[in-house]
Parts: structure tokens; C-alpha cells; sequence
């Protein structure tokens, strides 16, 4: 019975109009099956735009040798390589070494991403092998990382000078180490996205990012309970091409602080006036979780609105109205906290009426006071409007709303 090789390499030479897919998802066991890597490598991998590899529950690990072998074979195509396993280092075999010793520079490659390395032998030597073809690379992505060697960190910005862009995902390194990274690009950040990272304090980082503030474009900083609020609603004040900041995850409990509401309103002590933030005339997409009053919780409350200082909520209004380019807003609150936004017409939501360019409102986790005539409002005032979220409460001026909105 012939081998699954053997069919392939059928296929192929009956089929010669035939194109494989230019993207391409793989396990790392099925590169240690025999057969499988090699059809993968002779048939697959040749004219590849986008690959994947990731572990399995069935292995953890490959050599190196094995990844060098399918990245020489469609290196001059390549976009997008994302590699999340262990990498082992075994000795090259002698007929692939021709191969392995390509010039393997990967000229159209714009996105890295890595992640769960591990610390085996060989993995440091296969990263100096692969930064080496990385000098197009825009998009840099760390995932599941706690070590990442001082000679590969120093190199970083010498093999890739155009990077821009990086994304640093359940993170285990220190804040000095983290900061450090950062610090590597002289040229300026325009893209810095932090989730789940797990450092008690980022005092740090938050220096670092500051210091690219004049090249940030985008910011996402979720679930980083190092991060404080406050540092937060300096990055704002200070990014003058800043189109999106996000800072309230999507779905689960939250894991940064918020933003609180002092610091959001960032009034000048002298005269009480709002202060001007950079990212005013650039801001376009603004998630964030706003948190009143600290400490104070819903159990035992008779209202089922929150009830706070008036002239504060107002406030917040004032700040958000400043900001006029925005065509996505999303609004949350700590879970725990009771005083929150209301969003009504009555609590100031009218002093958002500047907000032309508004598309999509999101306020699912926000214990707020949207009824029909807050949609009827938003309809007639936010003219590119197209979405409308808020939090599913059992009242009747929810219900009501819900149903005009369909």
C-alpha cells in the first residue's frame, strides 16, 4: 500500500495547475511524523503567505532544523509566521544542510509572533538564527513568555529596525525586564498592546510608554493589574496621534484598574478648567472602564440606579464631549463599585451632542439609565450611528428601549 508521500507526490504530478492555499495552520506533531513533514515541506510550504504552528496535546516540542527546513522553502513569499511550541535543537542532517544554509532572508515577512518557547536547548541559538531574516518585520507579538535571553533583547532593534508594532500577551517578566524591551526602539512606538501581564506593579513601563508618547497610535492595555488608572489618563494626555486606546476587556471580571474619575476629568487646579489632552483632535476609538467611588459596594442598596456627586458625573460628559472624532465608545465600570455613569438625558448625556462622527456605542457593562428617549436622542443627534449596546436589565425602560431600537 503506498505511503501518504507517495500519494502526495501522485497527486502533484497529475495535478500541475493544482495551488496549494496560501495560508497554512499546523501542529508541531505533524511535523514530527516522517511522512507528514515531508509533504508539508515539499508541497505545502513552497509559495506560503501566512503560517502557523502551534503545540498539541500530543507534543510540545520539534527541532529546530525542521522549522529552518519549511521557512527555506517559501522564505521569499512569506508574511506572516507564527510559531507556539518548544524548540529543541537536534544536529542538521547532512542532505537537508545545503538547504538549511539558504540565504534565508524572508524579504515580504511583516508579522512575528511567538510564544510558549520554553527554555530548551537550542531554543536561544534557532531565535539568533530566525531574528537574522526578520529585517522587514513591522508586527512583533510575545505570547506566554517568562524569559527572554539579554543577547536576543539586545538584538532585537539591530535585526529588526522597522518594527513598530508589539504585543506583549501573558507575559511573565519582570517590569525592569518588560521596560527594557521597550526602551530598545529609539525610533518610536506606533502600536503597543499589554494583556495579562502578571507583574504586581508596571511603574516602569508606564515611564517607557511615556516616553513614546509622541509616536503612539494605538494603546491596549488589558488585564494588567500593575498598570494604574491614573497612568492610564496620562498616556491620553500626552499621545497627540493617538486614534485608539482600549483598556476595558470584552467579556469577564475585570483585571485592570479603571480609569477613576478624577483623573479622567483632569481638571487644572488653579482655575478648574479641563485640561487639554494631546489626543483630542486624533482619538477615534475609546474603551475604558470609569470607577466613581472606590470601595462602595451593591449589596444592601434600596435604588436600583447608582447615585452619585452630580457635578462630577458632569464632568466625565465634559471630558468624553471633548473628544469629537471619536467613532467608537465603549463605557464599563468594576463590577463591584455601585456609583457608575447613568447615560441619561437628565444626568447630562446631551452634552455629548458634539459626538457626530459616533458609529458605535457599547455600554454592556455599565449599570446605566438608557431608556427610549436616551435612544431617541442618540439617533437624532449621532447621525453615522449604527450601533447601540447597553447592559440587558429587567426594567421596563430598558425593555422599551430594546424594543424601539428594533
Amino acid at each position: 500500500m503506498p505511503s501518504p508521500y507517495d500519494l502526495m507526490r501522485h497527486l502533484y504530478t497529475r495535478c500541475p495547475l493544482y495551488q496549494p492555499n496560501r495560508t497554512m495552520s499546523l501542529r508541531c506533531h505533524d511535523l514530527n511524523l516522517d511522512d507528514g513533514f515531508k509533504i508539508i515541506s515539499e508541497y505545502l510550504t513552497p509559495g506560503l503567505r501566512r503560517l502557523h504552528i502551534g503545540n498539541s496535546r500530543y507534543s510540545w516540542s520539534s527541532e529546530s532544523w525542521k522549522i529552518k527546513s519549511l521557512l527555506s522553502h517559501c522564505a521569499s513569499t512569506l508574511e506572516d509566521l507564527s510559531i507556539r511550541f518548544q524548540i529543541a535543537y537536534n544536529e542538521e542532517p547532512d542532505e537537508l544542510h545545503h538547504v538549511l544554509q539558504l540565504p534565508a532572508s524572508m524579504p515580504l515577512l511583516k508579522c512575528l509572533a511567538l510564544g510558549e518557547l520554553g527554555n530548551l536547548p537550542g531554543s536561544e541559538m534557532f531565535l539568533s538564527w530566525l531574528w537574522e531574516r526578520c529585517s522587514q518585520v513591522e508586527h512583533l507579538e510575545l505570547n506566554a513568555l517568562n524569559d527572554l535571553p539579554q543577547s536576543l533583547v539586545d538584538s532585537l532593534p539591530i535585526h529588526m529596525p522597522k518594527l513598530n508594532s508589539i504585543h506583549l500577551i501573558k507575559f511573565g517578566l519582570s517590569d525592569a525586564k518588560i521596560a527594557e524591551l521597550l526602551s530598545k526602539f529609539h525610533k518610536g512606538w506606533k502600536e503597543v498592546h499589554m494583556e495579562d501581564l502578571y507583574e504586581q506593579s508596571l511603574q516602569c513601563t508606564h515611564r517607557i510608554l511615556m516616553e513614546h508618547c509622541l509616536t503612539l497610535e494605538r494603546l491596549k492595555i488589558c488585564s494588567c493589574k500593575g498598570f494604574r488608572g491614573i497612568w492610564k489618563a496620562q498616556l491620553l494626555a500626552a499621545c497627540p496621534n493617538l486614534h485608539t486606546f482600549i483598556s476595558l476587556e470584552d467579556s469577564g471580571p475585570f483585571r485592570s484598574p479603571s480609569l477613576d474619575a478624577h483623573s479622567f476629568i483632569d481638571q487644572d487646579s488653579r482655575t478648574g478648567a479641563l485640561k487639554t489632552w494631546a489626543c483630542e483632535p486624533s482619538l477615534k476609538t475609546l474603551k475604558v472602564s470609569i470607577q466613581f467611588a472606590p470601595g462602595r459596594y451593591l449589596p444592601n442598596v434600596l435604588s436600583p440606579y447608582p447615585v452619585q456627586n452630580p457635578e462630577m458625573e458632569g464632568l466625565v460628559y465634559d471630558r468624553l464631549a471633548r473628544l469629537t472624532h471619536l467613532d467608537i465608545l465603549w463605557l464599563g465600570q468594576e463590577n463591584h463599585v455601585y456609583e457608575s455613569l447613568k447615560m441619561s438625558l437628565e444626568s447630562g448625556l446631551h452634552k455629548l451632542a458634539g459626538l457626530k462622527e459616533l458609529r458605535e456605542l457599547d455600554t454592556r457593562r455599565l449599570l446605566a439609565r438608557i431608556g427610549v428617549r436616551e435612544v431617541q436622542w442618540m439617533v437624532d443627534q449621532w447621525p453615522e450611528l449604527h450601533t447601540v449596546r447597553f447592559m440587558e436589565r429587567h426594567t421596563a425602560e430598558t425593555t422599551e428601549a430594546k424594543e424601539w431600537l428594533q
